[in-house]
């Protein structure tokens, strides 16, 4: 939400005039409702829809060519708020030297308008390659319907290994 509001000041738009907010994290705060709820909530952002994704490190890229092709095509969007953030120091295993020293916490905000050139608001092209074999490397792996929070869950520590296991 701050960086959200930083952006919103330095490009001097009020909340209000948000049509779209999409925030791409892996380490949201609730499983559900969505981050993008508690931000739209807190910015006073009331016109603005709203929803997360979880595309791990290329989400905010990812919700970028969303936020883009939204505002291509779609005539009632044209404001996007585009928040990339990570809390992962509360999920690293610090004895992975592999892994403990390229994470950290932090947020962005970018904000994106349609603006009409030569009669149209442009063209972008992506993308989308990925490794799904490796979806068990790291990750989160509690607190989803494959392992709902209990009290044995809670207790349980290290990754998908040991919830497996």
């Amino acid at each position: 939400t701050e960086a959200a509001k930083n952006a919103l000041q330095k490009a001097n738009w009020k909340a209000e005039d948000l049509d779209l907010i999409i925030v791409s994290t892996d380490t949201p705060e609730y499983l559900s409702p969505s981050t993008a709820a508690k931000v739209q909530y807190l910015l006073g952002a009331k016109n603005a829809g709203f929803f997360d994704i979880n595309s791990a490190c290329s989400g905010f890229v990812i919700a970028l060519d969303i936020a883009s092709k939204h505002i291509i095509l779609d005539p009632n969007i044209n404001k996007v708020l585009v928040i990339g953030t990570y809390n992962m120091s509360k999920f690293i295993d610090w004895k992975d030297k592999k892994t403990a020293s390229i994470f950290a916490d932090g947020a962005g905000a970018f904000l994106l308008e349609g603006v009409l050139a030569n009669g149209h608001l442009g063209r972008l092209a992506a993308k989308y390659l990925g490794k799904g074999e490796f979806y068990d490397y790291m990750g989160i792996y509690a607190g989803g319907t494959l392992h709902p929070i209990t009290k044995e869950i809670l207790e349980v520590v290290g990754g998908a290994e040991a919830l497996n296991g």
